[in-house]
C-alpha cells in the first residue's frame, strides 16, 4: 500500500531519534519538555444528550479538527438510546470486565445492540478428557437483568476463550466425537445455568491454520448440540488475506454456515508495530467478507459480523499500542485546537502526526465518519458489525449505530 499514511509512518519511523508515548501510560520527557509543556485546553465540552445529532454538529466530515472531538466526543443526540439507525444490521458488541465503561454504555444504548458478548469465560481442559469452565465470578446477573429489562430482545452471550489448551489437547478432542459432544453439552448446560442465549467460542485460530477439517467437524457438533438446546454459536473468525496461510477460508465457512449462527470476522488490527498503519482499511475489510461469501444475495452473508475496532492505535519507533478513547483525548489536549486529523483515501480511516519536542508518533483512531463508512459498508455487504470493544470508544459513536 503506498499510500500517505505509509510515507508518513517511513519518515517518523526513521528521521527520529526518541519516541514516547503520550497518554494513560504516560510519556518520558526531558527538562526542558517539562517546562515547555501546554496547559490544559480551555475548551468548552458537551456531555451526555443534547438536542443536535453528529451530522448537525459537523461530526460527519472526513477531515475533523481537534477541538471538535474534544469538545464533542462525549456528547449524542437525545434520541440515540431508543432508536437504532440500522434495522438490518445485526450489531454484536463486546464488553471486557477490565474496561467497566463498557457496561455503562451496554446500558445506556442496550436498543442498539442485538448481541452482547462480556468477555467472561475460559473452559480449561484437564486430565483424561475433564473439563471446567472457569470465570464464573465475573458473571453480573444485575447487569443482565438490567439490560433484558431495557432491550426484552437483546441476546446475551458470553465469549468463552479454550484457555491453556496445548497442541496435544486439541488433537485429542478432535480424534474424540464422544469429547466433541461432552464440550456442547457443559457449554448448553453453562447457557441453561446462567440464562445466557449462547456462546461467542474463540478457538480457531490456536492451531495456526492444522487441521482445518476436523476442527470445522468439532465446532459443528458444539453448535448442533447447542442448537438443540435453544442456544446460539457465534465462532470467532481471523480475517482472511492477511498473511500467506489463511488460518479460515470460503471452504471453512461453507463447512460451518448451517450450523454455526454467526461468525464473529476479526477485520481490525491489519497495521502492526512493524508496519505501522490503519486498524481496518476498508477495502481489505470489504475482501475478506466477499473471500467467504463470493455472492453478495448469498443469505449466508448474514451470519458474518464486521469486526469494527473501536480502539486505535498510538505507533513510535519504539513500538507504541493501542489506546483507549480517553487516551486518545487525552492525547489531542496537547495538540492545537484547530490541528485536523488527515484523511487516507485508501484505507478510509483517519491519523493524526504528533510532534513533541524530540519525540513524535503517529496515531490512528476512528471517527464519526469513519466509523459510519463502515456502517455503510455493513449495509452493503448485507452482513452484520460486531464491535471490540464498546467500552474502548467515544460515546458520539454510539448514535450512528
Amino acid at each position: 500500500m503506498k499510500n500517505s499514511f505509509q510515507i508518513i509512518a517511513l519518515a517518523v519511523l526513521t528521521g527520529l531519534i526518541v519516541f514516547s508515548l503520550i497518554g494513560e501510560s504516560g510519556a518520558t520527557l526531558s527538562k526542558s519538555d517539562k517546562k515547555k509543556k501546554a496547559k490544559k485546553q480551555d475548551i468548552k465540552t458537551f456531555e451526555g444528550p443534547v438536542g443536535e445529532s453528529v451530522e448537525e454538529r459537523g461530526l460527519l466530515a472526513p477531515v475533523i479538527k481537534v477541538k471538535d472531538i474534544i469538545s464533542q466526543n462525549a456528547a449524542y443526540h437525545k434520541d440515540a438510546q431508543h432508536v437504532k439507525v440500522h434495522n438490518d444490521t445485526k450489531v454484536l458488541a463486546y464488553v471486557t470486565p477490565w474496561n467497566n465503561k463498557g457496561y455503562e454504555i451496554a446500558e445506556t444504548f442496550t436498543n442498539k445492540f442485538d448481541l452482547i458478548s462480556p468477555v467472561w469465560l475460559q473452559v480449561k481442559r484437564g486430565a483424561e478428557g475433564s473439563y471446567q469452565i472457569t470465570g464464573e465470578h465475573d458473571i453480573d446477573n444485575g447487569w443482565m437483568a438490567r439490560l433484558r429489562k431495557n432491550n426484552p430482545a437483546i441476546q446475551i452471550v458470553p465469549r468463552l476463550l479454550f484457555d491453556g489448551w496445548k497442541g496435544e489437547d486439541f488433537v485429542s478432542v478432535l480424534k474424540s466425537q464422544s469429547e466433541q459432544s461432552r464440550l456442547g453439552q457443559l457449554f448448553a448446560k453453562t447457557c441453561q445455568k446462567h440464562k445466557f442465549d449462547g456462546l461467542v467460542l474463540e478457538f480457531w485460530s490456536q492451531l495456526g491454520g492444522q487441521a482445518k477439517e476436523p476442527l470445522a467437524g468439532m465446532t459443528s457438533i458444539i453448535a448442533r448440540t447447542m442448537k438443540k438446546e435453544g442456544f446460539a454459536t457465534i465462532l470467532v473468525l481471523p480475517p482472511i488475506r492477511h498473511r500467506e496461510l489463511e488460518y479460515f477460508d470460503r471452504t471453512d465457512f461453507d463447512r460451518l454456515a448451517k450450523d454455526v449462527d454467526f461468525f464473529s470476522l476479526m477485520t481490525y488490527d491489519f497495521s502492526s508495530v512493524q508496519r505501522p498503519g490503519p486498524s481496518s482499511p476498508l477495502p481489505w475489510m470489504k475482501d475478506c467478507v466477499e473471500g467467504l461469501v463470493p455472492d453478495s444475495d448469498d443469505e449466508n452473508r448474514r451470519k458474518i459480523l464486521l469486526g469494527l475496532n473501536f480502539y486505535g492505535m498510538d505507533f513510535t519507533i519504539n513500538g507504541g499500542g493501542p489506546i483507549l478513547g480517553r487516551d486518545f483525548i487525552k492525547i489531542l489536549d496537547n495538540v492545537k485546537p484547530n490541528e485536523k486529523l488527515k484523511y487516507d483515501d485508501n484505507s478510509e480511516e483517519n491519523f493524526i502526526e504528533l510532534k513533541k519536542g524530540d519525540s513524535s508518533h503517529i496515531v490512528f483512531y476512528p471517527t464519526p465518519f469513519s466509523v459510519l463508512k463502515r456502517l455503510r459498508l455493513a449495509e452493503e455487504l448485507n452482513s452484520g458489525i460486531s464491535i471490540w470493544e464498546i467500552g474502548q470508544g467515544l460515546d458520539f459513536f454510539y448514535e450512528l449505530l
